[in-house]
């Protein structure tokens, strides 16, 4: 089977620098990240996340698998699956359990993550199409990055 090219396209005003491990697996245009191999890749974003609140949206374009946080410092390989926080194929998991009767997302969804930085405990709350989801995730660590 012929792999599908996926396409995530991030959005909004956040300045961003995204860390591509491998580019002979990601094309980069703009804003746009598209799956040029049948690799998986982990595209982490910098700056690192010490304070303040911040949303991070990203658009599912095509088999878009999860987006998440990662604790500093992170570093995945060709075909590394991150597991750490994250939404994915309609559940939210946290390392190895999950988090159920929150939204799934599909092909078009905008799917965004809102880290609150200043609040104790720190939390990472999660949105689809901007409707914010049931279940959110508390202790964040003091430093992570979107991924």
């Amino acid at each position: 089977m012929e792999p599908k090219p996926l396409s995530v396209q991030v959005v909004g005003n956040v300045d961003y620098i995204p860390v591509i491990p491998y580019e002979d697996d990601v094309n980069v245009s703009g804003s746009v990240f598209t799956s040029k191999s049948g690799n998986h890749s982990v595209i982490l974003f910098k700056p690192l996340i010490k304070s303040g609140i911040i949303k991070f949206d990203v658009q599912a374009m095509n088999q878009l698998i999860g987006l998440g946080i990662a604790y500093d410092p992170a570093k995945f390989e060709r075909n590394q699956v991150p597991q750490a926080i994250a939404k994915t194929s309609g559940k939210i998991y946290f390392g190895k359990g999950g988090i159920h009767d929150n939204g799934k997302f599909d092909n078009g969804n905008y799917v965004a993550l809102e880290l609150n930085m200043d609040s104790r405990p720190r939390t990472l709350s999660f949105f689809i199409d901007d409707e914010e989801q049931k279940n959110y995730i508390t202790d964040i660590p003091e430093s992570v990055s979107f991924w």
